[in-house]
């Protein structure tokens, strides 16, 4: 509002309940404000000279960009900020306008001039991506767009929804919509000021932590799909731990996708266990075949993987790591930097440090984006 903005655009997915939630901001203050859901993905909007893709997705957001708006912003839940730069500099080459990202949690932003970035809170590391468990679309990712006719269509993923909608996760979206509304009417009678921070980033913490009992369950148990043997299966985001199996086979036993998360919904003598066992694992558990290794490597993957693979390599006198990265790194301290930035340093392989099957495809097509050679991508299943 105060950088005079009429039009906020919510990436598809995470911006689909966001989109709902400002829907009714707007309408309560009666806000001179119009907001739109756009269908976009780091996969879709990362074009790497693919001039056909390029011109698909410059239609598109021709299409669906208000052509009479001087500013315009778009709404994430976390990132790094570097697609949609590039996604600025397209629109701003066919109009010539002001953008804006706004996001929840915006992730080692080194860039240019030509966007502006805001960043609603800093959230604590290894649970930050819990808060897109709490904002789900019920469709598949855009891998790109297609021209029907002359009207650009968004290309979906495919995306079982009957595994959230078995789970009741559009129950949970209606309910967010209708919590919202009750809470700007508390609000809104008490004459109390909508935009505090404090709110919605200590009730975020309220929500991540065991004390919030119900609904802390729910978003630790939303389904979530990985390929495991070639096949597709649906599990848990972040279910509770099995003691007897982490003792016996490791972390190989763990099933879900957020252990950090998983350890909270444990007892205070139940984490001093687990911790024990896995630093252990971290140091122990996983690790590469030294032979097919490199002298010179960059290893992607900063989770318990990555952190094991990581003292393995540090111990070898052949091998030498000369950066370490991540998609989201909230902190950067001696070898570790973006993405973005892998092109700063001189390295023979990327080793990727990483358990599921279906990251390792999103991570190799990134890398690939970037303009690196699949021959020197290196990933064992662990």
């Amino acid at each position: 509002m105060q950088e005079g903005i009429k039009w906020l655009y919510f990436i598809a997915r995470d911006g689909y309940i966001l989109k709902k939630i400002t829907d009714q901001v707007i309408g309560c203050l009666k806000l001179q404000m119009h907001t739109k859901y756009i269908y976009g993905s780091r996969k879709a909007w990362n074009i790497n000279e693919d001039k056909t893709k390029e011109e698909l997705l410059r239609k598109y957001l021709l299409q669906e960009i208000d052509e009479s708006a001087e500013k315009i912003g778009f709404v994430d839940t976390q990132g790094t900020g570097k697609t949609l730069t590039g996604l600025s500099k397209i629109i701003k080459y066919d109009r010539n306008k002001s953008i804006y990202g706004f996001y929840y949690q915006l992730c080692n932003s080194e860039l240019d001039d030509s966007l502006k970035l805001y960043r609603y809170a800093t959230l604590e590391q290894g649970v930050e991506s819990a808060i897109e468990l709490m904002t789900r679309a019920m469709h598949g990712e855009t891998l790109g767009y297609s021209d029907d006719g002359g009207i650009i269509q968004p290309v979906l993923g495919e995306y079982d929804t009957n595994n959230l909608t078995e789970y009741q996760y559009d129950k949970y979206i209606e309910a967010t919509v209708n919590t919202v509304k009750e809470y700007l009417q508390v609000l809104k009678k008490n004459k109390l000021d909508v935009f505090i921070f404090s709110y919605g980033h200590e009730y975020y913490q309220y929500l991540i932590h065991k004390e919030s009992g119900t609904l802390f369950d729910f978003l630790c148990e939303i389904p979530q799909g990985d390929i495991v043997n070639s096949k597709k299966v649906i599990k848990p985001y972040a279910p509770k731990i099995d003691i007897a199996a982490l003792r016996k086979q490791g972390l190989k036993s763990y099933t879900g996708w957020n252990i950090n998360l998983s350890l909270r919904r444990h007892s205070d003598e139940e984490k001093i266990i687990i911790r024990e066992l896995l630093d252990y694992d971290r140091k122990h558990r996983y690790s590469v075949d030294l032979n097919r290794i490199k002298d010179k490597v960059a290893l992607y993957g900063s989770g318990v993987v990555g952190q094991s693979i990581y003292e393995q390599l540090r111990t070898n006198d052949r091998t030498s790591v000369v950066v370490w990265t991540d998609q989201k790194i909230l902190c950067k301290e001696g070898i570790m930097d973006t993405v973005a930035n892998l092109v700063k340093y001189d390295f023979d392989q990327i080793i990727i440090a990483v358990k599921s099957k279906m990251a390792v495809n999103d991570i190799m097509h990134e890398l690939a984006l970037l303009g690196y050679d699949e021959k020197i991508m290196y990933w064992e299943e662990f």
